[in-house]
This record gives structure tokens, C-alpha cells and sequence, in this order.
């Protein structure tokens, strides 16, 4: 993958929430290619989520089932057999791949902070790179400052909820090697530069 893959439209829909963890978790019986067309049961069938209102679920199931397409489903075979810690790192790479916001926000930002050590970070960061973008991308002219607001907040708590900012400070997550791997063994050799490896690290798993 690389970035010119990435140069269609902007969508606002990442504040529909943020890693939805537990709702993922949650809806795991229908992450497969056999079960992902049932996955609206759920809206008005409620077993799985702890929401009472039938429009959030909604929500909610739709951005899961964004997420899912915007993936192989060997990745939520992967999620159900990791640690909580790396089933929320694979969810942050799910949601790179389903926003192309978030992809370039990681990139242009947070690992650009990264590699230059100036690890503060905050939505302050993310309205600065929307500002940015709105010549290229004329779709976030037209979202609302409310709109600007909620999503500069739901970037940084995606960050946050995967375990990449720690008292407002980037940080790496040190998981296994065997880990790492999976994403070079599905051709997903970039998610290890977002995920804030170093080279040396990089090389390692590459090789």
C-alpha cells in the first residue's frame, strides 16, 4: 500500500466511534465471510451489544462492517486468537485502512513527530493537519467546526485506546516479533512504520 491509494475523499464517519473495542469483541461471531451479511441482525435482534438504543447500534454496525471490507478477514481470525493489548493494535491497523484520515494523519503526524522525538501530541495536532489538507481534500470545508472538533478528538483517543499515547506523549507498544510479522506476511510491511517501529526493528521482522 502507499499513499496515492489514499487520495480519495475524506469521510467524517470516524466519529461514529473510535476503536470500538468492545463492540468488535462483541461482534466477532459475525466477523467472517459466512456470517458478515447477518451482521445487521444485531440493530433490532440486540444480543451482542450493550446498547440500548437501536439507531447507535446502527452506527455502530455499520463503521464495524466498513471496517471489516476494508480488510482481508484473516485479520479477525488473528484478533480472536491474540492478548487484548494486540487484538487493540490490529483494530488501530483496521482502522487505518478503513479511514483514509486516520491513514494520513498517522503518517503525516504522528510519525513524523515520532521520528523527530518531539512527542507531544493532541487534537490540536489533528484540527493543524485538517486545516492542512482542506486545499486537497475541499471535503472538510464543508464539516461543521463541531464536526472538525469531534474528530480531532476521536484521533487522539484512537491513539490513546491502542496504547500509542501515554500522558499525552507518543509511545511504542513492545509486542512480539512472531507479532509483527503477521502484517509483513500479508503485505501489510508499511502498518510497521505507523505502528512507531524503528528501523532496526523493521528490518528484523522484515527479514
Amino acid at each position: 500500500m502507499n499513499k496515492i491509494q489514499y487520495n480519495n475523499k475524506y469521510s467524517a464517519s470516524i466519529t461514529g466511534g473510535a476503536l470500538l473495542y468492545q463492540e468488535t469483541i462483541a461482534l466477532l461471531p459475525y466477523l467472517n465471510d459466512k456470517s458478515i451479511d447477518n451482521i445487521t441482525d444485531q440493530a433490532s435482534n440486540n444480543t451482542l451489544l450493550k446498547t440500548n438504543s437501536e439507531s447507535a447500534r446502527k452506527r455502530i454496525i455499520s463503521e464495524i462492517r466498513k471496517r471489516y471490507n476494508s480488510v482481508n478477514s484473516n485479520v479477525f481470525t488473528k484478533l480472536a486468537d491474540s492478548t487484548i493489548i494486540e487484538q487493540k493494535v490490529l483494530l488501530y491497523f483496521v482502522c487505518l485502512k478503513a479511514y483514509p484520515l486516520l491513514f494520513d494523519f498517522a503518517f503525516d503526524v504522528a510519525v513524523k513527530k515520532w521520528l523527530s522525538r518531539e512527542l507531544t501530541i493532541s487534537s490540536v495536532d489533528v484540527l493543524r493537519f485538517l486545516d492542512h489538507n482542506s486545499a486537497a481534500h475541499p471535503e472538510i470545508e464543508e464539516w461543521s467546526p463541531k464536526t472538525h472538533k469531534k474528530i480531532s478528538s476521536v484521533a487522539i483517543k484512537i491513539l490513546k485506546d491502542t496504547g500509542f499515547i501515554k500522558d499525552n506523549k507518543l509511545t511504542s507498544i513492545n509486542l512480539s516479533i512472531s507479532f509483527w510479522k503477521f502484517f509483513h506476511n500479508i503485505g501489510e510491511t508499511w502498518f510497521l512504520k505507523a505502528a512507531l517501529l524503528n528501523q532496526e526493528q523493521r528490518e528484523q521482522i522484515i527479514g
